[in-house]
């Protein structure tokens, strides 16, 4: 098991907004219009997940130079939105700067991946964000993962949680699409006991 802690940012007890920005409509509507740049955002890596028959997800990944030594963070989107959120990519900044490894996911049909599956999408798929983690768990060997639902699949992302199985201890995971395992290692997904959630201003994360 590894310790991830350092990379961990403090529970958010309250926000303040700017002043400019105190109406609710105000910052729904600035939100939406206002452009966001993330130069240190590095270009994502592009990866496909099968997570039913004739059904496959795409997200866009940022890995760490070694991301099987990092804790990684699995965005969910909200209605109508996909990896290209303006939310979804500022998240993925500010986690990546921290040390983590961020997946942008894109839900069953959304961001122009209606081809890929079968069945449409609605936020009781739990299942496929489940399929989306335990492949990150037991294929690429990541030690600790977090899932972030914005809006719509704050719940779903944390009941997505219980869905994940447990790797056996010292189990060893295959080398897969460029993301090497390092034998020995230990790859673990944190025990029930061990989860902690957390809501604030729409977001949900289970870990």
């Amino acid at each position: 098991m590894r310790d991830c802690s350092a990379c961990m940012i403090d529970v958010m007890t309250g926000f303040v907004p700017r002043a400019s920005l105190q109406n609710g409509h105000a910052m729904t509507l600035y939100g939406w219009g206002n452009p966001r740049y993330f130069p240190q955002l590095p270009p994502p890596v592009r990866r496909y997940f099968d997570v039913a028959r004739a059904t496959r997800v795409v997200a866009d990944c940022h890995w760490q130079a070694k991301p099987w030594t990092r804790p990684t963070i699995v965005l969910l989107h909200g209605l109508n939105g996909s990896s290209q959120a303006h939310y979804m990519r500022g998240i993925s900044a500010k986690a990546f700067a921290r040390g983590f490894n961020a997946v942008r996911l894109n839900q069953r049909n959304c961001g122009d991946t209606e081809h890929l599956a079968e069945g449409l999408f609605h936020s009781g798929l739990t299942a496929d964000v489940a399929q989306v983690v335990h492949e990150l768990i037991h294929v690429d060997a990541l030690p600790a993962i977090a899932v972030a639902g914005y809006s719509l699949w704050r719940q779903p992302g944390a009941e997505t949680r219980g869905r994940v199985r447990q790797p056996r201890a010292g189990g060893a995971a295959r080398r897969r699409r460029g993301i090497p395992h390092r034998r020995n290692r230990g790859v673990h997904a944190i025990r029930s006991s061990e989860k902690r959630t957390s809501s604030t201003n729409g977001i949900s994360c289970a870990i």
